[in-house]
């Protein structure tokens, strides 16, 4: 006997999960960061205990060489602990069935409220690293002259600046900097900047990733990360209000996990390595970063499409991230 699932049945979209995937493969193009800096790592639990390094764990001085007694010294520092916690988090978007078929030429409308739901949760996922970033849990110093002030501005120095104060204070080096679009244009229009490539080419005509690229060259760092990311903070049926989600001014200094080019990806780094922070996805209710579903209501004659995740974003060593402020005066 043939039939439909009963109204509110959840089934899966492989086709919109790939759709999906596709989509947060290009995370960075689109602007968001936060999964470069917070990096998604898979857990069973949705709680628990995770470790969290000390600097004398990994830097202590310890005499290596053997007793009298033919033994060696044992490494007996203990790792500190800190919980995190998974949280449910999940958007729904419905489609009308009139709708659906009568823009049907136009687009598949399943489509067009997968990527609404997930860039929702992608938005919502910038925005509480961006939080995390901005509190006073990491240490901080103002750039000498503002980037914006183009004419003497010097962000090779600031950068350099920003990197002893790390290595002095925690022991490690960043091989990322980020910072939002606004502080990276200021960044690009400096004199500076300007002058040490005006032999390679013309600065200004060059794609937006040959000028990540060779910043990052020019800043000794693996990465440029810029977040392009913005908010609409007015409340709903009123005139829009946009901002950036990372704020102006604002150049971070960090140490991360080695990037794939799945930035919403696992992470292969453990626990135990010195860098700023992750994502704990846990796998059981979420075993891909979003979840993918759809139900059919068939009294209201509409389907239900839900991405959901469980996860929460916390510091691993704070000591891996510094902010240099003020380059936006």
């Amino acid at each position: 006997m043939g039939g439909a699932p009963t109204s509110g049945t959840t089934i899966q979209r492989p086709d919109l999960a790939q759709l999906a995937y596709e989509y947060v493969m290009d995370a960075a193009a689109q602007g968001y960061v936060g999964a470069n800096l917070f990096p998604f790592f898979p857990v069973p639990d949705k709680s628990a205990d995770y470790p969290v390094l000390p600097i004398e764990a990994f830097l202590k001085v310890v005499d290596d060489l053997r007793g009298q007694d033919g033994t060696y010294n044992e490494d007996d520092y203990q790792w500190e602990t800190k919980t995190y916690s998974c949280k449910d988090r999940g958007r729904v978007e419905t489609v009308e069935d009139s709708e659906k078929k009568l823009y049907s030429r136009f687009y598949d409308l399943s489509e067009v409220a997968t990527m609404r739901a997930l860039s929702g949760m992608m938005l919502n996922h910038e925005i509480r690293c961006a939080a995390k970033i901005n509190s006073t849990d990491l240490s901080n110093g103002a750039v000498a002259t503002a980037w914006s002030t183009s004419a003497t501005a010097t962000p090779g120095a600031d950068i350099k600046t920003g990197k002893r104060a790390m290595r002095t204070a925690a022991g490690v080096l960043p091989n990322v900097v980020a910072m939002n679009w606004t502080t990276w244009d200021y960044l690009t229009l400096t004199a500076e900047i300007l002058d040490t490539f005006q032999y390679t080419g013309a600065f200004q005509t060059l794609s937006i990733q040959q000028k990540l690229e060779m910043m990052a060259a020019y800043f000794e760092v693996d990465k440029v990360l810029v977040s392009g990311a913005q908010k609409d903070t007015a409340k709903k049926n009123q005139s829009f209000s946009l901002s950036n989600v990372w704020t102006t001014g604002y150049v971070l200094l960090a140490k991360v996990p080695g990037m794939s080019p799945n930035t919403f990806g696992a992470s292969a780094s453990d626990l135990k390595s010195p860098v700023l922070g992750r994502t704990f996805q846990w796998e059981d209710d979420a075993p891909v970063p979003f979840v993918i579903e759809e139900n059919y209501d068939w009294d209201r004659r509409k389907t239900k499409v839900r991405v959901r995740t469980n996860l929460i974003e916390e510091y691993q060593f704070t000591g891996a991230g510094y902010i240099m402020t003020g380059a936006d005066s």
